[in-house]
């Protein structure tokens, strides 16, 4: 008896709702896009590259006005709008000869979008 009161409680604790998503489906970095990107340890002189993904949730496009980067960094992106309820890239290039030891740094990405006017994605490294 007391066994089958243990797993009543078990199943019923660990059950879900199907109408609400399970908290690893929140969370889970395939839902959302990596805001962040550790290159390791790079050598010095060499040119490394990371692309980023930008998601519009939204139900119109959103268009990039302007990137914030850091002296010794570049950023690439074909095309200056994501479409609504779509995705774009854009990649971060980095030339390791501008940096001594290492480089830690935040890449600010501004928009017409009021509810993403700043996205900031960090970046780090160290060189060698």
């Amino acid at each position: 008896m007391l066994a089958f009161l243990l797993f009543s409680f078990a199943f019923v604790g660990f059950s879900q709702n199907d109408d609400e998503p399970c908290e690893f489906a929140k969370t889970k970095r395939a839902v959302t896009p990596a805001m962040s990107h550790d290159f390791g340890v790079v050598a010095k002189g060499t040119v490394v590259e990371h692309q980023f993904k930008v998601v519009n949730h939204g139900n119109v496009d959103m268009n990039i006005t302007s990137f914030e980067v850091p002296q010794g960094m570049e950023v690439k992106m074909t095309s200056k709008t994501v479409k609504a309820k779509s995705e774009a890239t854009f990649t971060i290039i980095i030339n390791t000869k501008n940096f001594d030891k290492g480089f830690q740094s935040v890449v600010t990405l501004k928009t017409d979008s009021p509810k993403n006017a700043a996205i900031k994605y960090t970046i780090e490294g160290t060189v060698k």
